[in-house]
């Protein structure tokens, strides 16, 4: 039987103010040591071989270090997807060491782009290009096993961008580049693109480059969703379904629920 990952969205909390985010979870969380429960469930129960945090920014928790150490203890590959901003020397030093793989959401090369789609701080700070190399380099130099990857939302503010021109760049050393159409969402159905501006976007991105890149249109039947009330969630009707919690539920039961689509499941992560 095929071993699945799990997308542990930890915190709805972020530092950015992405107008696309679909991370809205209704503020409900589990405190520290539910975490670890939680994880350990998903460790134990068959399924999973892997697990993945996520937000909101999953920096933001402030048991995050613990929380990666012990799903590694727990003899799981672990992810995490950043926003990027927050990835200074003491955090790459402290996680980095114990992540397979690092996500960083890129959604622009153009800083006043970063800021139309939100992007940015409260006070308009974004990633600065040169500073998302130089965090590259530094995931490299403190776990070269560490695999890194890029996750790009294609929105109404970027689906004209030409983004691949950053692969050029051998320096950033990326292994993957995803980018995802924009979900539908309450509240964010401005930043929605058809499905003949992302082919167009494909058309202008997908050059021959080193870097492997996936497309996707949406997340149905290929995501694993966990949100941070250790509930697993099925995207339906421009919200979530909750399927139950791992705390109390039987998991096997909730992932048959979901319906997977093995064939789109493995694109997004083979």
């Amino acid at each position: 039987m095929q071993k699945l990952k799990l997308n542990y969205h930890i915190t709805e909390a972020c530092n950015f103010h992405c107008r696309f985010c679909f991370a809205k979870y209704e503020h409900k969380k589990l405190c520290p040591s539910q975490q670890l429960h939680a994880i350990s469930k998903i460790a134990e129960c068959g399924l999973f071989d892997s697990i993945n945090f996520a937000g909101g920014e999953p920096l933001l928790d402030p048991n995050i270090r613990e929380l990666v150490e012990y799903a590694k203890f727990k003899k799981l590959s672990v992810s995490l997807i950043t926003n990027g901003f927050l990835l200074s020397d003491k955090i790459i030093e402290s996680i980095i060491p114990n992540l397979d793989m690092v996500g960083i959401s890129v959604h622009s090369l153009n800083d006043e782009n970063k800021i139309k789609i939100g992007s940015c701080t409260n006070k308009q700070e974004v990633l600065s290009n040169d500073r998302l190399i130089n965090t590259c380099k530094k995931i490299h130099k403190v776990n070269p096993k560490c695999l890194i990857k890029l996750n790009t939302v294609v929105c109404s503010e970027n689906y004209e961008e030409q983004l691949s021109d950053l692969l050029l760049s051998a320096e950033l050393g990326i292994n993957k580049w995803k980018f995802l159409k924009c979900q539908a969402f309450e509240g964010n159905e401005k930043m929605c693109i058809s499905d003949s501006q992302f082919t167009s976007f494909i058309n202008t991105n997908d050059k021959k480059t080193f870097v492997k890149k996936v497309f996707e249109l949406n997340m149905k039947q290929s995501y694993i969703m966990m949100n941070p009330n250790g509930e697993i969630i099925k995207p339906e009707n421009n919200s979530y379904k909750v399927l139950g919690s791992v705390l109390y539920d039987d998991i096997q039961e909730m992932v048959n629920e979901l319906n997977l689509d093995i064939t789109e499941y493995n694109k997004r992560y083979l």
